[in-house]
């Protein structure tokens, strides 16, 4: 399982974060960004959008916060945005959330383009999807 986009705590270069944006078609899929609602991920939404991709938030507890960026992503892009509550750092909720996520992406054509990873905790079942359309050769400096 290859992975087509993720951002990390390590901050790469600004040449390899725009690298990093630049490789993947967001054309033929939804993104995916959790913690996709404010900071780090929402600003990857922004780029992201930009480029095309219709996008997936998921985010944990502001729903206000979470609406209001698929809004601006939309308007400001014109990209369809879903937003998914959940939380990934409890097994109780965890199946639902990433069945949500999903769930988002077949609602916006079924294919992911891109997966950005910005929120604070990470569950391995977002990668035993098939992401399709996304590059191969990405590589994390």
């Amino acid at each position: 399982m290859w992975l087509p986009l993720a951002l990390s705590v390590v901050r790469p270069s600004l040449p390899a974060r725009r690298a990093a944006i630049q490789c993947c078609d967001t054309g033929r899929g939804a993104a995916i960004v959790t913690g996709g609602s404010g900071g780090i991920g929402f600003a990857a939404a922004k780029l992201l959008a930009a480029k095309g991709a219709d996008m997936v938030l998921a985010y944990g507890n502001d729903e206000a916060r979470a609406e209001a960026a698929c809004a601006e992503l939309e308007s400001t892009y014109g990209v369809r945005a879903r937003a998914v509550r959940g939380d990934l750092s409890r097994e109780s909720g965890r199946e639902a959330t990433v069945t949500s996520i999903f769930e988002a992406v077949d609602e916006l054509g079924g294919n992911v383009s891109a997966f950005v990873h910005a929120a604070g905790y990470f569950h391995d079942k977002l990668m035993q999807n098939h992401f399709a359309g996304a590059c191969t050769d990405f590589e994390v400096p």
